[in-house]
């Protein structure tokens, strides 16, 4: 292929070339760097519920013993504070971004930081697979007449967020800020609607009077180890926290305060949807199907009717 041809079907793909003086303007501002950097941990709040709920169900437990999610929700939370507030440290620490590379290097040597920097490659990868299920599992669970196309969804979107990556972060932003504000504008709906609704009693469940009986008096029907499975399966809501970490460069100066603003703000509505829809999933009694998310579900009871769904 002619050369100018070749450079003709990049700029069509990856998008004009810039100069180098020009990276200044590619710079993220605190919404811009939230859009980006909290795609990763946002997208956890999807799943981390229901894999508390499955590790419950796997342990032969009902659903009138699914609230015990609730408190660990919360541990969770704090959990994700704290690692937010120690991330902030390395941000303000090593302003030029790396993470686990750059802190391991400068006070462990190379080995260690090699290692830490083919573990988080290998995290990024199975965060993107695991994502991308959990999302196109929730557009099958509206549009159950795409679930033989399954498999090449997935693929067609990974490849798709594959090219966006490669023409920019801000370029990546400005597509990726529609879908994320609507994702935490629609969570933020269904979960201050569905808690009005139970305490006005709109919404009733039976595990009410589970979570009545105390948590004390009922917590040793649960053994230690499965407490812990349960508490682990939920740390999937922790998935990419360290995301502005690791990228902090790419935020407009003063980098290492914009990086800890999007952190913070992260942490926050991560925080706030987690626990919101684990509350939901207790209160309304749904519980894990192959045919539907606990997502979906909530959706269903709440709304009381087939609300997006076909």
């Amino acid at each position: 292929m002619p050369r100018k041809a070749w450079n003709w079907v990049c700029r069509i793909i990856f998008g004009p070339a810039l100069l180098t003086s020009a990276i200044s303007y590619e710079k993220l501002s605190v919404l811009m760097g939230l859009v980006v950097f909290g795609a990763d941990p946002l997208s956890s709040t999807a799943y981390a519920t229901e894999e508390m709920f499955l590790a419950l169900q796997h342990g032969g437990f009902g659903p009138e013993h699914f609230w015990i999610a609730i408190p660990i929700a919360f541990v969770i939370s704090t959990f994700i504070f704290v690692i937010t507030f120690s991330y902030r440290q390395i941000v303000h620490a090593f302003p030029s971004g790396g993470g686990v590379y750059s802190v391991a290097r400068a006070h462990l040597g190379e080995t260690p930081s090699l290692v830490g920097a083919a573990s988080l490659i290998t995290d990024y990868i199975l965060t993107v697979a695991v994502s991308i299920a959990a999302g196109v599992s929730a557009v099958i669970s509206a549009f159950p007449q795409l679930a033989p196309w399954r498999t090449d969804i997935c693929i067609g979107l990974i490849i798709f967020l594959a090219w966006l990556s490669l023409r920019g972060a801000r370029e990546n932003a400005k597509v990726l800020s529609v879908p994320i504000c609507l994702f935490i504008g629609t969570f933020a709906v269904m979960i201050a609607y569905g808690i009005v609704s139970y305490l006005m009693g709109t919404i009733t469940h039976e595990t009410r009077i589970a979570v009545n009986g105390g948590l004390i008096s009922s917590i040793g029907i649960f053994g230690i180890g499965q407490l812990i499975k349960t508490f682990a399966s939920g740390c999937t809501a922790m998935t990419g926290i360290e995301a502005a970490s690791n990228g902090t460069i790419l935020m407009q100066r003063p980098v290492a305060e914009n990086a800890s603003r999007v952190m913070f703000w992260m942490a926050a509505v991560l925080s706030a949807i987690f626990i919101g829809i684990t509350v939901l999933a207790c209160i309304t009694g749904v519980v894990p199907s192959a045919e539907k998310t606990v997502v979906a579900q909530i959706a269903l009871a709440i709304f009381g009717f087939r609300f997006m769904f076909l």
